[in-house]
């Protein structure tokens, strides 16, 4: 009778000392997730109605920023140097500048030193150049682009126009190409396409690409059409929203705007909607996390074998190849890399832009892909970050980009 008592006893106190255990680390766990969450709220930075924790933007991310719409309420006469365009979604304001000096355009809204262009002269080869902000050369001074340094490359018998604007994709490039060829009438059209410009192609909204980039308008994008003979269909043309102030209001309700929304690969609706665990920074941060890796995956997917990224690019490229030898000039396609993927170069088999070049060979579309001497031109031990700037080409990476480009010119 005793042994049995002292058996319940035991058993009594056992399983008293348990679910004391079980309360003390429950109570643990609550003291280092309220320590954790502080910590975060901590770390965490506000700029702009954004919060971020160590330059990870916490979602949801709003449709559109404070800064994108401060410019998009803006006045287009008040844009000092990039202005919305109806059919391009933005271009270079002509006899533009920027505020800092850095960039400064003609009356045709081409980023050179403040000059008049001359009419074509006989005996002269005229160079237009189209492209993205690496075409453009943002980050450095007019004499350190490579615009610039191929007009010096090639000499007196060659004259070099830089048509190429910021935050472009390949169809915004081969769309200005179209207006500017016909009045320029130039001998030779250069191509530049960086390999960010593969995803641009892919959206009616750069700021649905790069939530944070300076160009918050609309823009129009090819979408596959077998059924045309370029394989190709122009959409978004001239662009919607217009004028560019409905940009908010289509943002902060995209999805009642299907015939936008259905054609834009990179909307990600999980970036900007929002949910009450919110409410928590450390539950948010886990979750911002999962999703821009996510998103990242899925953007890195777009641009391998033969998926919309590549397919998209590669047709573009060979329609700006059929529409230049048409116009008279002769077309030439060059490709650039970030800085990331420079190193891919080193063993000729993961250029990151591997999976555009077999497309394009596969299409017949000759291309210059200027990683490799890039690459070659680093001393040994040299880092590839050496080359760039904040994302750009140096005034060093330039002159490499110039001479690499200049004997398919000349």
């Amino acid at each position: 009778m005793v042994g049995a008592e002292t058996t319940q006893l035991t058993g009594a106190r056992r399983r008293r000392i348990w679910r004391r255990g079980i309360g003390f680390a429950l109570y643990c766990a609550v003291v280092v997730l309220v320590l954790i969450e502080v910590a975060v709220r901590i770390l965490s930075d506000e700029s702009d109605g954004q919060i971020a924790v160590r330059g990870l933007k916490l979602v949801p991310l709003a449709p559109v920023s404070q800064a994108h719409r401060r410019i998009l309420e803006t006045d287009t006469g008040e844009l000092p140097y990039v202005i919305p365009d109806r059919e391009l979604g933005w271009t270079i304001r002509p006899n533009g500048h920027t505020g800092d000096g850095l960039f400064a355009s003609n009356e045709l809204g081409l980023r050179s030193a403040p000059a008049p262009i001359a009419a074509k002269l006989d005996g002269k080869t005229r160079v237009l150049l189209v492209g993205d902000s690496y075409t453009h050369g943002d980050e450095v001074r007019w004499s350190d682009t490579w615009a610039h340094r191929l007009s010096e490359e090639l000499g007196d018998k060659y004259e070099v126009l830089n048509g190429g604007v910021g935050g472009y994709g390949t169809d915004q490039a081969v769309l200005r190409a179209r207006r500017l060829s016909p009045r320029l009438k130039p001998d030779v059209v250069v191509l530049g396409i960086y390999i960010q410009d593969l995803l641009r192609n892919l959206t009616v909204f750069r700021s649905v690409k790069h939530p944070w980039t300076h160009y918050p308008w609309s823009k129009p994008r090819f979408v596959i059409d077998d059924k045309d003979p370029s394989g190709l269909r122009l959409i978004n043309f001239p662009v919607t929203p217009w004028p560019p102030g409905k940009v908010i209001e289509v943002l902060e309700d995209y999805d009642s705007h299907p015939e936008l929304q259905r054609n834009d690969r990179l909307w990600d609706r999980a970036l900007h909607r929002d949910s009450w665990t919110y409410s928590s920074r450390l539950w948010r941060w886990i979750t911002s996390r999962k999703i821009h890796r996510d998103r990242h995956e899925d953007r890195q997917q777009l641009l391998r074998d033969r998926n919309e990224g590549v397919v998209v690019a590669a047709r573009i490229a060979r329609l700006f190849q059929v529409e230049t030898t048409a116009a008279g000039a002769r077309p030439v396609i060059a490709l650039f890399p970030g800085p990331d993927g420079l190193p891919g170069y080193a063993d000729g088999k993961h250029p990151p832009l591997r999976y555009l070049h077999a497309e394009l060979q596969r299409m017949g579309v000759k291309y210059t892909d200027v990683g490799r001497a890039m690459l070659d031109r680093l001393a040994p031990h040299e880092d590839a970050r050496a080359l760039y700037l904040t994302s750009h080409p140096t005034p060093r990476a330039n002159r490499i980009i110039a001479t690499t480009l200049a004997p398919h010119i000349r």
